[in-house]
């Protein structure tokens, strides 16, 4: 999984070090309620389809420059693309916002955390 540093104007990835697990949560389309006054039943539609979140399990560092950028993009709020490519063969990019990147960890354990990745706008696979 690689992340943009959102400030040059050509797109440079890094690679975000202590990857443990990635998982796709895809969304789903909303219903646009178009029942009126004379319906007999609830009417409805398919609204915009929502591109869901990513979420990747990770083994904290906070030298890894791939996870600094990921705090940078949560502190400042902006939108980063990222890239994650499958070992299988296909590459995902897509465009999101850092919504949580949380810190875990136990008595005999490394520090581990989850970040949350909100997706904006449509997956390309490649």
């Amino acid at each position: 999984m690689s992340v943009t540093d959102g400030t040059t104007s050509t797109t440079v990835h890094t690679n975000i070090g202590g990857v443990l697990s990635v998982a796709h949560n895809p969304g789903s389309a909303t219903d646009v309620d178009r029942t009126n006054a004379i319906s007999t039943r609830r009417i409805t539609k398919q609204g915009l389809l929502d591109s869901g979140t990513f979420e990747m399990e990770i083994q904290r560092d906070p030298e890894d420059v791939g996870q600094i950028e990921l705090q940078d993009a949560k502190d400042s709020g902006l939108r980063r693309q990222f890239k994650w490519t499958i070992a299988s063969g296909p590459v995902l990019t897509f465009y999101g916002y850092v919504k949580v990147l949380s810190l875990n960890s136990d008595t005999e354990g490394d520090a581990k955390g989850t970040c949350r990745i909100r997706i904006d706008g449509a997956l390309t696979i490649a």
